[in-house]
């Protein structure tokens, strides 16, 4: 496999420096590693053009496709990188060092002043470029695989500090980029282990932990569903998620709400309807206006709840009265993925009220009629699959 860690140089000829190989120990997941920099120039074309970069590889023996791991350019805007190790790169020393068990590679371009590690067992291989180790304390010094998750998960918006670096200043997408990486090689190792007490913790305050860099990352949904997996098995979880409906910005709010809709609790479902969000004023009576930012959020984080709720409320096998309250509030708003959900809570109820709304939304236009189904796993994350409001409602009269 091909571990490419893009980092920033400068040059006009394209040129590249390999290593040696290094063989790797007993128990290690490759045969052996060599590193190796290829120079880019910066390219101009009337379609498109390239900045210039140096390429560092990293051939891990065993693996064909090739894996990309980091990028970084020089230049002036944050997440560049640095001039000396700009400098370094045009011209590196490589030295690279397995650990005894095989479980990492360390990797200098300094001749072994400073080293940097490729973390092979946290999933996918990782290469953490926030750790720099010595060379005379380098296995000594370097964290383990848990301990590496664990300041991952912990990194904060803004940053912890120059020591404990995982989640870099400002929102430039090389920075971003960097971060989802590595919080998704956290993520992965703290849910493939959940009988451990301190990274179920861990990952659940990441979830809350103000900020807008994990919003901003594809780990958005796998750490809810990791998050909601884990508040389902652990009730001692749910405290914190629960907490944050009240206390956190209405962003932590939503990724809390989702992460409890496999908690089906009748304390869970009153947490959840007294948290729900109004629509503020200017969105009007239904949540229509245009242009309006707050309007948007807090109907994603209306839906939210919707789809939590239907959840938890299947689990329960009915909904409370504020439960069936929110349900016909949300009915009426001019959305269809809010109106599949309400009918989804509507249909638990008894009240004639809930048969009477259901019944009013079935003489809407159905072109595709579909059965009942019990499960609304997709209807958050893939709005193309919602359906008609009126084809939900002729389904749940039919059950």
């Amino acid at each position: 496999m091909i571990v490419a860690l893009l980092l920033a140089c400068g040059g006009k000829e394209a040129y590249t420096r390999e290593s040696e190989r290094v063989a790797a120990p007993a128990g290690a997941p490759f045969a052996g590693a060599q590193a190796s920099i290829r120079f880019a120039p910066y390219r101009y074309g009337a379609h498109s053009s390239s900045s210039e970069h140096v390429v560092l590889s990293l051939a891990l023996e065993g693996e064909e496709k090739p894996l990309e791991l980091d990028d970084a350019y020089r230049g002036d805007e944050p997440g560049d990188t640095p001039a000396d190790e700009y400098a370094q790169l045009l011209e590196p020393a490589f030295e690279l060092r397995f650990a005894p068990d095989g479980h990492a590679l360390a990797v200098s371009i300094d001749g072994g002043k400073v080293f940097r590690l490729v973390v092979f067992d946290l999933g996918e291989p990782l290469f953490c470029r926030h750790e720099r180790l010595a060379a005379d304390r380098l296995w000594s010094d370097a964290p383990s695989s848990r301990q590496l998750a664990l300041d991952i998960l912990a990194s904060a918006d803004p940053p912890l500090g120059a020591q404990t670096l995982h989640l870099e200043p400002g929102e430039y997408p090389r920075a971003r980029e960097r971060f989802a990486r590595e919080l998704a090689g956290a993520r992965a190792f703290a849910c493939a282990h959940p009988d451990d007490a301190e990274l179920r913790e861990a990952v659940v305050a990441a979830l809350v932990r103000p900020g807008s860099q994990i919003f901003a990352t594809s780990e958005y949904m796998p750490l809810v569903e990791c998050v909601s997996a884990l508040a389902r098995d652990h009730v001692e979880l749910r405290a914190p998620l629960v907490a944050a409906l009240t206390t956190a910005p209405l962003e932590q709010r939503t990724r809390a709400t989702l992460a409890l809709g496999e908690s089906a609790s009748p304390e869970v479902e009153r947490a959840l309807v007294a948290a729900v969000p109004p629509m503020p004023e200017e969105c009007g009576p239904t949540g229509t206006a245009k242009g309006e930012p707050r309007c948007s959020d807090a109907r994603f984080s209306r839906v939210a709840t919707a789809w939590s709720l239907a959840a938890v409320s299947t689990g329960l096998g009915s909904i409370s009265p504020a439960a069936l309250a929110f349900a016909l509030s949300l009915s009426r708003e001019d959305d269809d993925r809010s109106r599949v959900l309400a009918i989804r809570l509507l249909a638990l109820s008894g009240d004639p009220a809930a048969h009477a709304r259901i019944t009013e939304l079935a003489a809407g236009p159905c072109e595709t009629p579909q059965p009942w189904r019990d499960s609304s796993g997709d209807l958050f994350e893939d709005p193309t699959k919602v359906g008609a409001p009126a084809c939900w409602a002729k389904a749940a009269l039919a059950r």
